[in-house]
């Protein structure tokens, strides 16, 4: 379910490269001021395909802890209501039905959700925010909920963040009741974010894997769910900088770039990004940043 005019390469395209973590933690402290030394065991990291799914993993890096979320989100913010899956997902539940949202941040989701509103989270500064918005979110894990107690889980952008994601989903998968529906978010990796150079927080200790549909699709299946729809954003406004740079200066075999004429052609584009976002609302010949499945539990 490929949208016209998308990025699409083959999956190969995707793991070209070595990245050496001084300079990627060079990075991190430049644009976020964030050390992030902490989170590498080698001097370099490589993606690299996960069997049988063929999602992609970085070698040697694990995921952001709390420390560094509550220091990230500070500095970015969080997503607003205004998240375009959360429209399309708020769809796929009806008023009333028991939803749990794993990953929700400060419970953005709840502003759109007809449904009785969980949201967990593993930050502890997103749930405070969360408390002062009087939204349901709670400190925890996913693992610790009561099995095949909600209709509908929902992790939008978090699976790319997640050590291990075939035990994730599974955990998310056994607090579904039989028939109740699994809804996960990530970015597209056949879209433009695949390709755009210097995109830092496509990249450890942000987000651990990369993902396409058909590696969505597969560990789905495999944890007990039948995928029944695949929803792609359109290329939103925010992210036009980013996919100008996937078509002007594509990433090749280096995913990271600092010469003087990559910083001059990404200043060019910036400006050209704010001119085409003053003319459009949204850009149709470009895939979007997101991907999202809806998929419905099989096993009992």
């Amino acid at each position: 379910m490929e949208s016209e005019g998308a990025v699409v390469k083959s999956d190969d395209e995707l793991v070209k490269g070595k990245i050496s973590t001084s300079t990627l933690a060079k990075m991190w402290q430049s644009a976020f001021g964030l050390n992030v030394d902490r989170f590498f065991s080698s001097p370099e990291i490589e993606l690299q395909p996960v069997p049988p799914y063929n999602y992609y993993r970085f070698t040697f890096a694990r995921p952001g802890d709390g420390e560094f979320y509550g220091r990230l989100m500070r500095r970015i913010g969080y997503e607003s209501a205004e998240r375009s899956e959360f429209g399309e997902a708020a769809l796929e539940i009806a008023e009333g039905e028991k939803v749990l949202d794993v990953g929700s941040g400060t419970g953005n989701f709840s502003t759109r959700c007809r449904g009785e509103y969980k949201g967990l989270e593993t930050n502890p500064v997103a749930v405070e925010d969360a408390a002062k918005l009087g939204r349901n979110v709670h400190l925890g894990l996913v693992e610790d909920e009561v099995p095949e107690s909600y209709d509908a889980v929902v992790a939008f952008q978090v699976l790319e963040h997640v050590d291990d994601p075939k035990e994730f989903i599974k955990a998310c998968v056994r607090c579904l009741r039989p028939g109740g529906r699994l809804i996960l978010s990530v970015p597209d990796m056949n879209g433009f974010v695949g390709y755009a150079t210097n995109e830092l927080l496509n990249y450890p200790p942000h987000h651990m894997t990369w993902w396409t549909e058909s590696s969505l699709r597969a560990l789905i299946a495999d944890c007990g769910c039948e995928p029944i729809k695949v929803w792609y954003e359109p290329l939103r406004k925010l992210h036009l900088c980013g996919a100008l740079s996937a078509i002007f200066w594509p990433r090749g075999e280096r995913h990271l770039v600092s010469s003087i004429r990559f910083r001059i052609m990404r200043l060019g584009i910036r400006v050209l990004s704010r001119i085409a976002a003053s003319k459009w609302d949204h850009v149709p010949f470009i895939k979007g940043h997101t991907m999202m499945v809806v998929a419905t539990k099989t096993q009992t």
